[in-house]
């Protein structure tokens, strides 16, 4: 890495909050990024023009081509954030360093095919989405179910959300608990409710574009850090580096799929270490 080091945005999944990157954010700070910073999607959603394209999305024909994406309704949002960020600091004209896990690396993955300025686009636990015509409708009638069950019932849903296997590790580690804490806390508001219900229906892979080509064309900008116990993003991973050799995969030893929560100090190290690399300029 050459000149200033890039502005580092560190997104949240679904559920999210930013504080569940804070453990992270301090590694890198002493790793020489004391200017990572992170979103909050929730916010995002929540401005009025985010807003009414993610209502409209989650409505959209998931069978439709032309439905409004609303991975790139929450990357425009994102985006906005950046800037506004940028022209609040000394940061303005140096490179993004973007880094998101779960639906915050889709986030991420959309927001870097749009914007040049990006160095760096990281996904955790993250893939592009889903190609298979079969499968989509089925994964968006699944999450309209996940939808309905968090508006009627928000206890009953974190319950059953956090006991898929895909969570076997986190409810393993002791950050589970205040994990747990905060979106207990934060779905106690119906507004938050009804806003990640609709985040989960527009942003559902099952209604969103897929992006492996767009991720392809990304080549070295994008990098894949997994938890290693996580068999589902290992497999993701493994094919990004397939289609492009170029993009460089991480696992992060004893972790599953929320490695930045699990075991921040080593996805610090592999965060780190990929925005340090030299990244070639690509087509």
């Amino acid at each position: 890495m050459t000149g200033a080091a890039p502005i580092v945005v560190l997104v949240h999944g679904f559920l999210g909050t930013p504080q569940d990157w804070d453990p992270v954010r301090r590694s890198l700070a002493a790793r020489g990024f004391p200017d990572a910073f992170t979103v909050d999607l929730l916010e995002c959603a929540q401005d009025p023009a985010c807003a009414s394209a993610l209502e409209r999305a989650a409505l959209a024909d998931p069978a439709s081509p032309a439905a409004t994406d609303g991975l790139d309704a929450l990357a425009a949002a994102v985006r906005r954030r950046i800037a506004a960020h940028a022209d609040g600091s000394a940061s303005g004209g140096r490179a993004l360093a973007l880094c998101g896990y779960s639906l915050g690396g889709r986030v991420c993955l959309a927001l870097a095919g749009l914007d040049p300025s990006v160095s760096s686009c990281i996904v955790v636990g993250a893939d592009p989405g889903i190609e298979d015509p079969r499968e989509r409708p089925l994964r968006a009638g699944r999450d309209h179910a996940h939808a309905t069950h968090l508006r009627q019932d928000p206890d009953g849903f974190l319950s059953a959300w956090y006991a898929q296997p895909l969570f076997a590790s986190l409810r393993a580690s002791p950050a589970f608990a205040p994990v747990v804490a905060r979106r207990r806390a934060c779905l106690s508001e119906p507004r938050t409710r009804e806003c990640w219900a609709t985040i989960l229906e527009a942003c559902s892979p099952g209604r969103c574009a897929p992006r492996w080509g767009a991720a392809a064309r990304l080549g070295s900008r994008l990098a894949a850090v997994y938890g290693a116990l996580d068999d589902k993003f290992s497999g993701f991973a493994r094919r990004l580096h397939g289609l492009s050799p170029q993009t460089p995969t991480i696992a992060v030893p004893g972790a599953g799929h929320a490695a930045h929560v699990e075991q921040p100090e080593a996805c610090a190290d592999a965060i780190a270490s990929i925005i340090a690399a030299p990244h070639p300029s690509t087509p």
